[in-house]
């Protein structure tokens, strides 16, 4: 009985392997799976809250340059001592109108709440993109752990036919028990590298399930003939730049310098005057309850005012506060620089990443053509005598490993590309598309 193991031959028991699993629903592409992680992943719902939260700083901010008017009422029954006459009752209503016509620090709040929201959008934008990456990134770590465990269930159903053939061979006297024990410490081998995968399978799932909310589908596998592209532009410092204008946690760092900085304004505002107009109005009724008839008094007042304040001694609070916010900004200013510089670095390592990952999926390519070649010399050197049953079963193992280590490569090539977008600050939906694109739900 031969064993012939090539790249054609192989591809369909690797391809039937998913078969054994559990069928949830149809296969799932990428795109449907992010619009699943944009509608149920908590991280990005908390984070959409905390956006809104933060967009109701300017209206906050704006409110105090705005008109205050307060309105009041009351009722009272008032007794007075024995000298005073008795009781009486008394009610009243009143109504207060003030306008900041001057109030430095409360305007330039107005410019602080405005950074505040821009920050809010950048971070806000930076969640959004890091759920495209991560879900990407769970989604083919399943398809790399899935083609992990095929290659391996794959292997163990070779290696055991290959053992039964070490039995049979030794049954008519055609091979030495040997033979036989080392098949079966191959196959014991290759069932404990297939539970492992199994295990590191149901893992995979299971982090993709915490993101979407539900239990996996099948997913779209990717096509075989995939492009592997360079990135572009073809530059790494045409990458950089692109990351120094567009990534939203250096810009969420820069709006974090420019809150800093406008809070040292605000606090020198401090030292200056304010203007305030206020207008009141209160009407008072009172009447004497003991007295008979009752006697009742009406009282009108009315006040319009100009009101200036000056702080003229705050015990060094201001000057206090204003040297804590000089120290906070300076803070912000290398915050902001240890963002750049590990947003360069990053873009920098992405964008390596993506092309040692095309070298890597290349030579992994040919390690497979070379693997399934050296498979069948093997094979045809085990007819002929001139190897052994353990040579060929070692033979099988390297060439399901070589095409597990294949897939994963055009896996992590994706997922570095989507990396390096990210860096950028430019992963879109778009180019979740584009990755569905090229996935096919029959791989």
């Amino acid at each position: 009985m031969k064993l012939r193991l090539t790249l054609s031959n192989c591809l369909p028991l690797l391809v039937a392997a998913p078969l054994l699993l559990p069928q949830i629903s149809s296969a799932e592409s990428l795109s449907d799976i992010y619009k699943l992680a944009a509608a149920r992943d908590s991280v990005i719902q908390a984070s959409r809250a905390q956006y809104e939260a933060a967009v109701q700083a300017l209206p906050l901010a704006r409110s105090a340059m705005l008109p205050q008017i307060t309105v009041g009422g009351e009722v009272a029954l008032n007794e007075l001592n024995d000298d005073g006459g008795g009781s009486y009752d008394s009610n009243g209503y009143s109504a207060t109108i003030s306008q900041n016509l001057f109030n430095l620090p409360a305007m330039r709040s107005i410019k602080k709440a405005k950074a505040n929201v821009a920050q809010a959008e950048a971070s806000l934008q930076e969640a959004e993109q890091n759920l495209m990456y991560r879900t990407a990134q769970a989604y083919f770590n399943v398809l790399t752990a899935r083609e992990a465990f095929n290659a391996a269930s794959s292997s163990r159903e070779a290696i055991a036919r290959q053992t039964e053939q070490a039995e049979r061979r030794f049954d008519v006297g055609l091979s030495a028990i040997t033979d036989v024990k080392e098949a079966q410490a191959q196959l014991d081998l290759a069932v404990a590298r297939e539970v492992v995968a199994e295990n590191q399978l149901a893992l995979a799932r299971e982090a993709l399930r915490v993101i979407i909310n539900q239990e996996v589908p099948e997913l779209d596998g990717l096509k075989e003939d995939a492009a592997l592209t360079a990135p572009a532009p073809a530059s790494v410092d045409d990458w950089i730049t692109v990351a120094e204008k567009n990534n939203p946690r250096l810009e969420s760092a820069r709006k974090d310098y420019e809150l800093a900085t406008t809070d040292i304004s605000i606090e020198r505002a401090g030292r200056l005057p304010t203007l305030v107009i206020a207008g009141s109005y209160q009407n008072r009724d009172t009447g004497i309850v003991s007295a008979i008839p009752t006697v009742t008094t009406e009282r009108e007042e009315g006040t319009v005012k100009l009101q200036l304040e000056y702080p003229f001694i705050t015990g060094g609070r201001t000057s206090s506060l204003i040297s804590q916010a000089k120290s906070r900004a300076t803070q912000a200013s290398f915050n902001l620089e240890t963002v750049r510089r590990a947003v360069v670095q990053e873009t920098r390592d992405a964008y390596l990443t993506v092309l040692a990952d095309i070298s890597q999926t290349n030579a992994l390519k040919q390690a497979l053509t070379s693997t399934e070649v050296a498979n069948e010399a093997t094979q045809a050197g085990f007819d002929a005598g001139t190897r052994t049953a353990v040579e060929v079963l070692v033979s099988l193992r390297d060439t399901f490993n070589a095409y597990a280590d294949f897939a994963a490569a055009r896996h992590q090539y994706v997922i570095s590309s989507l990396q390096l977008r990210l860096a950028a600050g430019i992963l879109a939906e778009k180019h979740i598309d584009s990755v569905s694109r090229s996935l096919d739900s029959s791989n």
